[in-house]
C-alpha cells in the first residue's frame, strides 16, 4: 500500500535497474514499473558487456547489475530515507560468468508474482 502511495505521490517508476561497468566506472540506469522489464534490460546489457569487455581479471569481468525498489520509508544502518530506491546488498547483485547468469532468488520469486503481458501487435508481421 505504501509503495502504491509513493508511486502516486512522486510519479517515479516502481523499479530502477542499474548496471555497473567496471572498465569505465560507469553506471547505466533504466526505470520501469515492471520488474520483468528491468531484469530483461539487465540481462541484455550484461550479455553485451560480457561479450565486449576486455578485462579478464575477474570471472564477471567486473560488471554487475542490481534492481532497486521504490519505497516510501526505508531505514538502513540507522539512516532514514524517504521515497527513495532501496539499495540492495551485494548478495542481490545480478552477474554473468562464462558458465552462468546469476539472478537472486528474491528477484525470481517477485517476478513469478507479476502478471505476464502479451503484446500481440508485436508478434504479428
Amino acid at each position: 500500500m505504501f509503495n502504491k502511495l509513493s508511486k502516486i505521490l512522486t510519479g517515479k517508476p516502481k523499479y530502477k535497474a542499474e548496471i555497473y561497468i567496471a572498465e569505465s566506472q560507469f553506471t547505466a540506469e533504466f526505470s520501469s514499473d515492471s520488474l520483468r522489464d528491468c531484469l530483461n534490460w539487465i540481462m541484455a546489457g550484461l550479455t553485451e558487456l560480457y561479450a565486449t569487455t576486455k578485462e579478464s581479471a575477474s570471472i564477471t569481468k567486473g560488471n554487475y547489475g542490481s534492481i532497486r525498489k521504490l519505497s516510501l520509508f526505508n531505514i538502513k544502518n540507522g539512516v532514514l530515507s524517504i521515497n527513495q530506491y532501496h539499495k540492495p546488498g551485494a548478495q542481490e547483485h545480478i552477474y554473468m560468468t562464462d558458465t552462468m547468469l546469476y539472478i537472486p532468488d528474491s528477484v525470481l520469486s517477485e517476478i513469478r508474482k507479476e502478471p505476464i503481458k502479451f503484446d500481440f501487435d508485436q508478434m504479428m508481421p
